[in-house]
């Protein structure tokens, strides 16, 4: 089979990608999807915070991508604004535009900006959906696809080549050749063994990304105060000379802990469900200056799992009877080893900074009920590709877009990458060389919001 376009991953840049063709009237499109769809994802564990280790985990693939099987959120930008580097500004407000017509409630452009200028605290406007609400969201991006004349392949990408005659060549685990003119990698962070295996196959250089390591905590809503509740999705992070970065990721306010799996092992996240709880939680991590072997990072979970009788919940602690002095060590001592030193350090160093500093301090003074531990918890490893403007490749007609690029993460933003990308491409052609002139250091003149 031929096509003008082949999308591997139906996360939301992909999803996003080709609703704009479509809307211009490009149809000569392939779509592999080795998960299922939104209304068949399912995790068996997450009731009782354990992995069952299905053959295909539905809590990172499957249509929406990863984490789309649960609530979740959706994080303005400045969040995550490294992509608007690599398109300029007419095609950054088309998009905004775009996406405003096209999700209609799900989307306010108006929320695009700043709020504080605090170092340690990111800000950005971040709303929260619950599961259905969010699965309306992604059967929105589907519902054009589905319904027009479009191949929808629920098969699993083998490997990608090129061949003499300028095209893509792919092939499934089952032997079924695709071929195309264009091919876009819109895999995600689930899809970095995928990803790693087809840049080498190019010849396309990448680096290691630098995986965040830590725990999840979860308490009742009610003991955490204002310092914590800045904002939807509360962020501190602190620069530590010498040891890396210690930062307060994805909180859930009145979420869920899920299991996610990884390889052998799995880990824990936060997710929303149908209705919103009581508890909120949110992830400890620790980034250490240098990025660390996957295969090992996968053993340590996979380690940790087994300690803990193959249970995210590793502890429970009666709040009202610890001291709260010693609560950066509990909570650094309930893993009983990390994978390197310097991550317990960071661990520590952050634990003390959300409950002893006055300045960050989450929690109030006089906690009631229980505070649960889970572990272990990671940012999933991905990789970060060689990539040039308006994400294509030194490989001509290959792109890699989403969470893919390792440039930034988050539905918007990878929404934002589909848009952006078809938009380009479109309006080029890949008939210039105009996207590798472009200054990409020159980032007030591509957007004025940063980081």
């Amino acid at each position: 089979m031929k096509s003008k376009y082949i999308f591997i991953g139906a996360g939301f840049a992909n999803l996003s990608a080709i609703n704009y063709l479509l809307d211009n009237e490009i149809n000569d499109i392939v779509l592999f999807e080795k998960g299922k769809t939104i209304s068949e994802r399912n995790c068996p564990g997450i009731d009782d915070s354990e992995c069952v280790k299905c053959n295909t985990c539905d809590v990172v693939c499957g249509f929406g991508g990863s984490n789309a099987l649960f609530g979740n959120k959706l994080c303005y930008f400045p969040a995550s604004s490294d992509i608007l580097k690599y398109f300029h500004q007419d095609a950054i407000i088309s998009s905004f535009d775009y996406m405003s017509n096209k999700l209609g409630l799900y989307f306010d452009e108006n929320k695009i900006k700043t709020l504080d200028n605090d170092p340690n605290k990111k800000h950005y406007f971040s709303e929260p959906f619950k599961k259905k609400e969010f699965s309306e969201l992604v059967n929105l991006l589907k519902y054009d696809i589905t319904n027009s004349d479009i191949d929808i392949i629920h098969k699993e990408v083998k490997d990608i080549k090129k061949t003499k005659s300028d095209m893509f060549c792919l092939t499934t685990k089952n032997g079924d050749v695709y071929k195309s003119k264009n091919a876009i990698i819109g895999t995600g962070r689930s899809g970095n063994k995928f990803l790693e295996t087809s840049l080498k196959n190019f010849n396309i250089p990448y680096l290691d990304n630098k995986p965040d390591v830590g725990i999840r905590i979860e308490m009742n809503k009610s003991n955490y105060n204002q310092n914590y509740l800045y904002q939807v999705d509360p962020k501190f992070k602190f620069k530590v000379p010498e040891l890396g970065i210690a930062r307060t990721f994805c909180a859930h306010n009145q979420g869920t802990i899920t299991p996610v799996k990884f390889g052998k092992a799995f880990y824990a996240d936060g997710a929303f469900l149908n209705n919103f709880s009581n508890t909120n939680n949110i992830a400890l991590m620790s980034r250490i200056n240098t990025p660390y072997n996957k295969l090992k990072l996968e053993n340590w979970c996979y380690d940790i799992n087994k300690y803990f009788n193959n249970s995210l919940l590793i502890k429970t602690l009666n709040l009202n009877t610890i001291n709260l002095d010693e609560l950066p060590n509990i909570i650094t001592g309930s893993i009983p080893y990390w994978p390197n030193r310097k991550y317990r350090k960071l661990i520590n160093f952050l634990s003390s900074k959300m409950f002893k500093d006055d300045r960050y301090k989450i929690i109030k003074n006089n906690l009631k009920g229980k505070l649960r531990i889970y572990g272990p918890a990671i940012d999933k490893y991905w990789i970060k590709p060689e990539i040039k403007s308006n994400l294509s490749t030194r490989v001509n007609n290959l792109y890699i877009i989403g969470d893919a690029a390792g440039i930034s993460r988050g539905f918007i933003q990878s929404m934002f990458s589909g848009v952006a990308w078809a938009s380009q491409k479109i309006k080029y052609n890949n008939k210039s060389n105009k996207y590798n002139n472009i200054n990409l250091t020159k980032e007030k003149e591509i957007w004025s919001v940063s980081e």
